[in-house]
């Protein structure tokens, strides 16, 4: 059962990367910033069936600043520089909480 699940994980990261790639391909801000919140989204379910929670803290916090800043344009209290501080601050506070010592500096 662990061995199917393992595989369910690594086609669901598939189709995060393909959703993340094709970030790339977009020509505007909008469907950039979309497409990226997406695949971070897919990238949560990922990790978390692997059980890596240093990978899915991480994107989860990508999907999150991704969002705010598509609001940025559209929103006055998204455009404040107050938030990039805040998550530089709390990626690194994630580290701490996630941290099992020197592999989870590396992928799942």
């Amino acid at each position: 059962m662990e061995n199917i699940v393992f595989w369910i994980a690594q086609g669901i990261g598939l189709v995060a990367l393909t959703i993340t790639f094709s970030s790339y391909q977009a020509k505007h801000r909008h469907e950039i910033l979309s497409r990226q919140i997406i695949g971070a989204v897919v990238y949560v379910a990922h990790f978390g069936m692997l059980s890596a929670w240093t990978g899915l803290a991480m994107n989860a916090i990508v999907a999150v600043r991704n969002w705010v800043f598509l609001r940025k344009s559209t929103s006055y209290w998204a455009s404040h520089q107050a938030w990039m501080w805040f998550f530089m601050a709390l990626s690194i506070g994630m580290c701490f909480f996630t941290w099992e010592g020197y592999i989870s500096l590396f992928p799942a």
